[in-house]
């Protein structure tokens, strides 16, 4: 039996915000704490912003450097704290299959945010489905609530072998380059 698929009709805006969701929230489940940082600087330049008119007051509340310690040091603190990592330290990919998905959506729309750009460049991180396919490529053995893991985004050109890889690369330079000739 065939897991039942869905799909979504966005507009651009909604496509850029669930985009940022996913991206954002995969990275606070994993604790990486720039993400927990960039999340209070936004709020406090929001309120600033609101108070004052300007986004970043240097007289609003001790001003955006006294903000930005704050933030970082609150940062490091919830990360040592909840995760149990220094600040050197993070999760990534396989920490949690939750964060996982969020972040195989993150990639896919992330990737066609790229492809609906007017000019753009192939060597972003945004453009190279091939070498981000790699991730994709789970253990055979991993589980999900009780089934067999299957990345639940896929990507049609993911290729295993080193060979396929470095042709497409060599094609997507040479494209890159006749772009910009």
């Amino acid at each position: 039996m065939s897991e039942k698929k869905y799909t979504l009709t966005l507009t651009k805006e909604q496509l850029k915000v669930l985009n940022y969701a996913c991206d954002q929230f995969s990275r606070l489940i994993c604790g990486q704490d720039w993400s927990y940082q960039n999340l209070m600087e936004e709020a406090w330049e929001k309120r600033s912003k609101k108070a004052t008119g300007k986004s970043m007051d240097k007289d609003f509340e001790g001003g955006w450097q006294e903000m930005r310690h704050d933030a970082e040091r609150l940062s490091k603190e919830i990360k040592k704290r909840f995760w149990g990592l220094e600040s050197n330290a993070m999760y990534g990919i396989y920490y949690n299959d939750y964060a996982d998905i969020l972040f195989d959506l993150h990639r896919v729309l992330r990737h066609q945010l790229w492809k609906d750009k007017e000019t753009k460049s192939n060597w972003t991180v945004d453009a190279v489905t091939i070498l981000i396919s790699l991730f994709n490529i789970a253990e055979s053995n991993r589980t999900f609530i009780g089934k067999d893991f299957k990345p639940y985004v896929t990507w049609t050109d993911v290729s295993t072998s080193a060979e396929s890889l470095l042709k497409k690369a060599k094609t997507l330079s040479h494209e890159e380059n006749e772009n910009n000739a």
